[in-house]
């Protein structure tokens, strides 16, 4: 057993100094709350949303877990997913509770179509998205829902952009039309309806009360960044306004939490911070400064009494729980060499007219990691690189991807 309930929440592309700005920092009382009532930091960049969510939700170096691609062909051949785990190596966290018998429900997680849960709920990243289907019309996607006696119920709660009118988009935009109008309302009612139905799934499972540990994303601001793309999204009144939505939603899954949860929140861009709250946390307490984003599973794992898999990070606890002492690792937390047999992909072997595309996949994959170790400051940066090397990219390809690293690492060969 843990020793509280857990609620999880990811925020992509949710701005951290949003939060520490004084003059907009209080348009956010429910996170500002748990800010001040928990342990709080940000942390350096970690390249891509998807790495960062990876290292976030299995606790793992991108290396070994494999979650690195994304909006690619699943080996299985059952259409696209937003994120495709080729061969995957490592659970995401409430797989490994699954695994333990604890009930816990993945809403909307980056990576979770196909997830198979066993005493749980998994609505896939895949179930709450808004398909060219009218609202009557509206079929889910196969493997988008787990277990499949929960369907019918879940389903019923998906929001459809038919259901929007443009009057209800404008508040995004400080009530001018005309700006919503240039924006793209379809674009904005797909986006609002995707969270929306998040939301309508996360607050009924919690009135449920069949589960222990739930894990639910928010994609609003992630959609708006891509579709607002290099625009200073900070200063923009959709994007403060929708923060502000996303502010609301989350407040009204704490209030409907028990008392005694463990309140996680977790974001992974502009830059990946995380917010713990939880009784053996010490009130507005900062992140040991020497903490990284491969420290915050471990952390949570250990405040929820988890004794958990090999991750990469490293525990912390409070010296005196409760307090606001300093956070030091944690030396005496168990951790065994294995999670187990869990490898959900390998039920899906690639056929061979898919060999290539995976080949593809990989050699995009050692650029994601390259990106991804050289912002991180770690020479296995320049191995992806010579990987690329022997996949046949001449110089000429791989320079702006040598470039990027050199001004982070330094070549060993020029050592």
């Amino acid at each position: 057993m843990l020793k509280s309930n857990c609620l999880w929440v990811h925020l992509p592309h949710f701005d951290w100094r949003l939060l520490m700005d004084d003059d907009t920092s209080q348009l956010f009382p429910n996170l500002l709350d748990l800010i001040h009532t928990g342990t709080s930091g940000c942390f350096r960049r970690s390249a891509t949303n998807i790495i960062t969510e990876g290292i976030l939700l299995t606790g793992m170096t991108p290396e070994k877990s494999n979650i690195v691609t994304a909006k690619c062909n699943r080996p299985d051949g059952y259409g696209i997913t937003d994120l495709c785990r080729p061969g995957v190596t490592a659970p995401f966290f409430w797989e490994y509770l699954d695994a333990a018998g604890i009930p816990c429900v993945a809403i909307n997680m980056l990576g979770s179509h196909f997830s198979k849960s066993e005493v749980g709920l998994v609505l896939s990243d895949a179930f709450c998205r808004v398909t060219d289907s009218d609202a009557d019309n509206w079929p889910l996607s196969p493997g988008s829902v787990s277990n499949l006696a929960r369907t019918a119920k879940m389903s019923q709660l998906r929001w459809h952009p038919s259901q929007i009118s443009e009057a209800d988009l404008t508040w995004f935009f400080n009530n001018d039309l005309q700006q919503l109008q240039t924006f793209g309302s379809k674009s904005l009612a797909r986006m609002v309806c995707e969270t929306s139905s998040v939301h309508a799934a996360a607050t009924q499972a919690i009135e449920d009360q069949s589960f222990v540990c739930h894990f639910v994303r928010y994609t609003l601001l992630q959609d708006l960044a891509f579709s607002l793309a290099k625009q200073p999204l900070r200063s923009l009144p959709v994007y403060r306004n929708a923060a502000m939505l996303i502010d609301g939603l989350v407040g009204r899954l704490v209030q409907l939490m028990q008392t005694k949860t463990t309140v996680v929140i977790t974001a992974s861009e502009p830059a990946p911070f995380a917010i713990i709250c939880a009784d053996a946390v010490g009130r507005d307490a900062l992140f040991d400064k020497n903490m990284g984003i491969y420290d915050v599973l471990p952390t949570v794992a250990r405040v929820l009494g988890v004794s958990a898999a090999k991750w990469a990070g490293t525990a912390y606890c409070l010296a005196q729980p409760g307090s606001t002492s300093d956070w030091q690792p944690d030396m005496q937390l168990n951790l065994p060499q294995s999670v187990g047999n869990i490898n959900l992909d390998a039920r899906f072997p690639p056929s061979r007219t898919q060999q290539k595309d995976i080949q593809g996949l990989q050699m995009a994959r050692w650029t994601t990691l390259a990106q991804h170790f050289a912002l991180m400051g770690d020479g296995k940066a320049w191995e992806m690189i010579k990987q690329l090397e022997s996949e046949g990219l001449i110089q000429d390809q791989l320079q702006p991807l040598t470039d990027f690293v050199s001004k982070h690492v330094k070549n060993p060969k020029q050592a």
